[in-house]
């Protein structure tokens, strides 16, 4: 029963603390283009290991948007299929389905990070809305997989701020303090950090999250490493990339 409410909570924020190395790609299409998007080293994309927090993961994903790749580090996924522990660290990568066919040129990237760095003074209000609506969804996603009735309750949400602004990439960072009941315990409160990506890749774009449960900042530290490790192997991987912009690599 810990694993089955702790994973509740880690979908909300929707870990050896090293640099990480990314592995072999894997190919996704956004719309007509094919993009290799690596997996990051000691990592596993868990859909088959973990089909039940990948339909949690999937229930709460907004209705807009793709979930294209969900992965963890190994030796975590290995524990939590054994339900010895909870899932601590995962990673995520959506696409829009609206923007699927669009190209996205640097101009039109340069304006979009513009738009959502405006719009950061009431992103807590946004996510604070579309988390109760998740939250349900992924209780009841929850319930029915482990006949077991769950209530989540979301704590306070913090947008930490802008920590990467590149070409090609707009990274966020925020935590949020979610708890999960059951019929027979109670679990502790948890706080998420998670790293928030919008990234140009073949003129396409990619949401990419990285995920880690919050005890200090060496957690949101960990999390924006991870995605910029990610993020570069990704544009290696996809060469056509605008080779302006290879100067980030």
């Amino acid at each position: 029963m810990r694993f089955a409410k702790c994973t509740c909570i880690a979908v909300f924020f929707a870990a050896a603390l090293g640099p990480a190395t990314l592995v072999t790609a894997a190919p996704i299409d956004i719309g007509k283009v094919r993009i290799e998007l690596p997996v990051p080293s000691s990592s596993v994309e868990i859909t088959e290991q973990l089909p039940v927090f990948r339909k949690i993961v999937e229930s709460v994903v907004p209705e807009g948007n793709t979930l294209i790749g969900l992965y963890a580090p190994e030796a975590d996924v290995k524990k939590a299929a054994q339900g010895e522990v909870d899932l601590p660290r995962y990673m995520m990568a959506q696409s829009a389905r609206a923007a699927e066919n669009l190209d996205v040129s640097a101009a039109d990237f340069e304006s979009l990070a513009e738009l959502s760095k405006a719009q950061l003074p009431s992103l807590k209000d946004v996510i604070d809305g579309a988390a109760k609506d998740a939250i349900k969804k992924a209780s009841d996603t929850l319930s029915a997989e482990t006949r077991t009735d769950m209530d989540m309750q979301l704590g306070e949400t913090k947008i930490l701020g802008v920590y990467a602004e590149e070409k090609d990439w707009l990274g966020l960072s925020l935590t949020m303090r979610v708890q999960a009941a059951g019929a027979d315990e109670t679990a502790s409160p948890r706080t998420l950090v998670c790293a928030a990506n919008t990234v140009r890749v073949r003129n396409r774009l990619l949401y990419l999250f990285v995920y880690a449960q919050y005890a200090s900042d060496t957690d949101k530290v960990w999390t924006e490493r991870v995605s910029r490790d990610w993020i570069n192997a990704t544009w290696r991987a996809n060469p056509a990339r605008a080779a302006s912009a290879a100067k980030t690599n």
